[in-house]
């Protein structure tokens, strides 16, 4: 009895374990899962969320994007930091001719700056993504800043990328910056986004994988 359910048990994993394989291939941002959970998908949760809030006066202001790191448990967030990529020392308007320092700002509301309208992607990442990204953000701090060559939109693609996300070109067919708006569509749409609202997307759910793993592997041992 022991020996079979031991088997049993060898051939669930081992299934599980193609599956998983298979949903890597075609998920790479999804690089590393853990037992606990796939097995119980009601622990922590990480999501990256790529923001953009439109130009208020095009073309005297473009808007801006900013990136929300966020970790949840049981439907409850545990955890949200908040950066978008700035010129410091109010040194906006020489940033468009020159480079100067840039710096990030921290903080959801910092960066809505009273916006009622923003565009956004959700997408769900491993924890080992999330904590990657994070740190890889962080080093951005005190680097440097120029309008039309390094901005904000260049710190949401660089995040994006780092995510496994694919990232659509940082200039337009007049070899212009994009605007945020217009480059976040561009994102989820690269990425085959799926709508969650008027103005958000969500790129992948694993949750619902780890539901589908599960039931595969159960229905294999019922065989």
């Amino acid at each position: 009895m022991h020996k079979k359910a031991l088997v049993g048990i060898i051939f669930m994993l081992t299934h599980v374990s193609y599956v998983i394989a298979q949903v890597q291939e075609s998920y790479p941002f999804l690089e590393e899962w853990s037992w606990e959970n796939i097995l119980f998908p009601e622990l922590a949760c990480q999501t990256i969320i790529f923001y953009s809030r439109p130009a208020r006066l095009y073309p005297f202001s473009f808007g801006h994007a900013f990136v929300c790191w966020r970790e949840t448990k049981d439907g409850q967030i545990i955890k949200e930091i908040t950066y978008g990529f700035y010129p410091v020392y109010n040194n906006g308007k020489k940033s468009l001719w020159l480079e100067v320092k840039g710096g990030l700002l921290k903080g959801y509301m910092e960066n809505r700056s009273n916006s009622q309208s923003l565009d956004s992607i959700v997408v769900w990442v491993s924890e080992r993504t999330f904590q990657q990204t994070l740190e890889k953000a962080q080093k951005m701090n005190d680097s440097t800043y120029r309008l039309l060559k390094r901005n904000c939109v260049n710190f949401l693609a660089y995040i994006a990328k780092e995510a496994g996300l694919k990232t659509p070109a940082l200039r337009n067919a007049a070899f212009l910056p994009k605007l945020p708006a217009t480059y976040l569509k561009q994102l989820a749409r690269k990425n085959k986004g799926k709508k969650l609202n008027k103005r958000g997307y969500r790129i992948h759910d694993p949750t619902k994988i780890k539901r589908i793993i599960l039931r595969f592997a159960l229905a294999r041992r019922k065989r």
